[in-house]
């Protein structure tokens, strides 16, 4: 099953590969016009799931409008670690919430 993702009202499917980028440092990365996220395959649990939050703040500045902000990568990196960690050990309220 295709993992998906929607984010403001905007489909996006969620994509493992091998080779994201040409930099070997770049984890993952969010491509608007073909509504996918690309993720590296080799990534271990946490690593994948943060990056996979990384993409998605990205998809949020971009679809809010939020260009300058979009461009911050220190800070879309510090919201999204965080939001990922303040999600996984909270996950009893996470399920309450939804």
């Amino acid at each position: 099953e295709k993992m998906q993702v929607e984010i403001l009202g905007v489909n996006y499917e969620i994509k493992e590969l091998d080779i994201v980028d040409e930099n070997p440092n770049v984890l993952g990365q969010i491509i608007y016009q073909k509504q996918e996220i690309q993720i590296k395959k080799s990534l271990l649990k946490d690593m994948k799931n943060s990056t996979i939050i990384h993409e998605i703040v990205h998809g949020i500045l971009f679809h809010s409008g939020k260009q300058e902000l979009n461009e911050k990568e220190d800070l879309v990196e510090s919201l999204s670690s965080s939001i990922y960690q303040v999600l996984k050990i909270n996950k009893k309220l996470i399920n309450s919430i939804f």
